[in-house]
C-alpha cells in the first residue's frame, strides 16, 4: 500500500468532513479547498506539477469564495444530528469497505480511491438527513463532485488534465451559487432557538426576531 495514497486519501476524508461538519465558514471552506486538493493525488501516477498546480489554485478560489458568502450567515447546527467523530467514525467504517471491495475489482486505479469515495458519498448521505437550509444542502455537491472524480480514478484511472480542469472549474462553479445564495436572508426553524411561538429570520445585513400570535391569543 502507497502512503502517499494512503494519505491523500486521509485528507480528503477529512476535508469533507470538515465541509459536511463544520460550523463556522472558515472551517467548511478549508475543509473544501483540502478536499478538491487532496482528490488530485489519489492516483496512481500523481498528475504533472503544472496541472496539481492549477488545481491548488482552483481549490484555493473555492474555498474563497464559499468564506465571503458564509461568513455573513450566523452559525447554525452541524451537517447532522450526528457530533463529527460520529460522522468520522461512518467515514472511516465507509472508507475500509470501500477498500476492501476494490481488492477483488480488475485493476483499474488505487483501491484507496474507491475507500474515499464511499467515505464521502457516505458523509454526504448521513449530512443531508438533517440539512433544512438550501444553502447547506447546496455545499453538499462539492464532496459528490470529488466523490465521482474518484469512482472515475478507482474503475478507469487517473483522469486526464482536462477532466481535472472541468472537476476544478465545476467545484468553483458551486462555490459561487453558494456565495451568491447566501446573500439572501436565512429562515431558521423556531424549534432551534426553543420557543415555538419564535419566528427567526436572519438576514446578512439585518437579524430580527419576529414575534408570531400563540394559539388563538389576539395580537391587536
Amino acid at each position: 500500500m502507497n502512503v502517499l495514497l494512503v494519505a491523500a486519501s486521509a485528507m480528503v476524508v477529512a476535508g469533507g468532513i470538515a465541509c459536511v461538519a463544520g460550523r463556522r465558514p472558515a472551517v467548511i471552506a478549508l475543509g473544501a479547498g483540502l478536499m478538491l486538493v487532496a482528490v488530485a493525488l489519489v492516483a496512481d501516477p500523481p498528475p504533472a506539477l503544472l496541472p496539481l498546480a492549477a488545481r491548488a489554485v482552483a481549490a484555493a478560489l473555492t474555498a474563497e469564495l464559499l468564506w465571503i458568502g458564509l461568513r455573513s450567515r450566523p452559525p447554525v447546527g452541524g451537517a447532522s444530528a450526528l457530533a463529527w467523530p460520529a460522522i468520522g467514525f461512518l467515514g472511516a467504517a465507509a472508507f475500509t469497505v470501500g477498500y476492501g471491495s476494490a481488492q477483488g475489482m480488475p485493476a483499474g486505479g488505487p483501491p484507496v480511491a474507491l475507500g474515499a469515495a464511499l467515505a464521502l458519498l457516505t458523509l454526504t448521505v448521513v449530512a443531508l438527513v438533517g440539512r433544512f437550509d438550501g444553502i447547506q444542502r447546496s455545499l453538499m455537491a462539492l464532496p459528490l463532485v470529488a466523490a465521482a472524480e474518484l469512482i472515475r480514478t478507482a474503475f478507469v484511472g487517473p483522469p486526464s488534465s482536462l477532466e481535472g480542469l472541468v472537476v476544478a472549474g465545476l467545484g468553483i462553479i458551486l462555490a459561487g451559487v453558494v456565495a451568491s445564495l447566501s446573500a439572501g436572508p436565512v429562515h431558521e426553524p423556531a424549534a432551534l432557538h426553543g420557543d415555538p411561538g419564535v419566528a427567526v429570520v436572519r438576514d446578512p445585513r439585518i437579524a430580527r426576531r419576529t414575534p408570531q400570535p400563540r394559539g388563538g391569543a389576539d395580537t391587536r
